[in-house]
């Protein structure tokens, strides 16, 4: 094989630059002071964030595992968050990467569980849980206004 070995999932206690950028490219919503807010919302709890690169060494898949009961009670559980894939690196793995590097990483800190969100539409990601052993145990709706329709006098 050629190929030679599959880049390491470089883990870190908070976001780099290159993590919120590509998180933000796919799963943003708004410009730099909407970032500045996720920012601090990512940051309200302890968390790893989790980043892998393609072959060329840019970021290709991103994920943070949140810690929020890793007290003196005990482990707790973590929540799988912020799973984001570069369009152009879906389907080669990085996704599946960054996720199993998160459960080994709250495995090694004893967490008794971790739990995620994921839309039912999401094929892909709900495959790509599947694999990592997760398994669907509720569902929500999230409730919208009907859409306001102008009058047209027809």
């Amino acid at each position: 094989d050629s190929s030679g070995p599959e880049p390491a999932v470089e883990i870190s206690a908070e976001p780099s630059a290159e993590w919120l950028e590509l998180w933000w490219s796919v799963d943003g919503r708004g410009g730099a002071d909407e970032l500045a807010v996720a920012r601090g919302i990512l940051e309200g709890c302890p968390s790893l964030y989790a980043l892998v690169r393609d072959d060329g060494g840019a970021p290709a898949a991103v994920a943070r595992l949140a810690l929020p009961n890793t007290g003196p009670s005990g482990p707790g559980w973590g929540g799988l968050y912020c799973m984001a894939t570069r369009p152009d690196a879906r389907r080669r793995g990085y996704g599946g990467r960054v996720v199993q590097a998160l459960l080994h990483e709250g495995g090694a800190r004893g967490l008794a569980g971790y739990w995620l969100l994921v839309m039912a539409s999401n094929a892909g990601a709900r495959e790509l849980y599947a694999r990592a052993g997760f398994r669907e145990t509720g569902r929500y709706l999230y409730r919208q206004d009907r859409p306001k329709r102008h009058l047209t006098g027809c």
